[in-house]
């Protein structure tokens, strides 16, 4: 009776996060950094390219961009030696059976390092996150900031009280 109530308490608590990040559309992993084992949820394993939840740290990263590669070890290093936790953004380029292929996706993960007693990093906890529209946006505005800057057309913004907030070389 007492492991029924346990093992029940246990499946809600996992449940409640299973919905909270469902809500923040999250998807979640554990790495462990000594054998290489790797597990992710079905929104990892999306959002990562995979059709099937890769086993392994290096099959995780199969389909992510070559050129974030070296800057994801970095990090992940420089947080070893300095912070239990780290954060990345990179790319991931899906494969053809995938839902977006032809798309670059963009990633945000945000993971916790814990180490062992002798203090030797063990396991990587953490979160992945779809940030692509953001990315998207940020590209566009840069974009609309370049056009205004190098633009010799007088390019002015106002407020809706009519008062000029901005203007450009070609406004002045």
């Amino acid at each position: 009776l007492v492991l029924t109530a346990l093992f029940s308490e246990r499946r809600h608590r996992e449940a409640a996060l299973r919905l909270a990040l469902d809500g923040a559309e999250l998807g979640a992993f554990s790495a462990d950094l000594t054998t290489g084992h790797f597990e992710g949820d079905a929104r990892t394993t999306n959002l990562q390219g995979h059709s099937a939840p890769p086993a392994t740290i290096k099959a995780s990263r199969r389909f992510v961009h070559r050129d974030d590669l070296a800057r994801i070890d970095s990090a992940v290093a420089n947080a070893q030696a300095t912070t239990p936790s780290w954060r990345a953004e990179y790319r991931v380029i899906p494969p053809p059976n995938h839902p977006h292929h032809g798309e670059t996706r963009w990633v945000s993960v945000e993971s916790t390092i814990l180490h062992n007693s002798q203090g030797a990093p063990t396991k990587l906890l953490g979160i992945t996150r779809d940030i692509t529209q953001r990315k998207k946006a940020e590209d566009t505005a840069q974009r609309l900031i370049s056009i205004v800057e190098s633009s010799d057309d007088a390019i002015i913004s106002e407020d809706l009280n009519g008062i000029m907030r901005s203007w450009n070389k070609g406004a002045q």
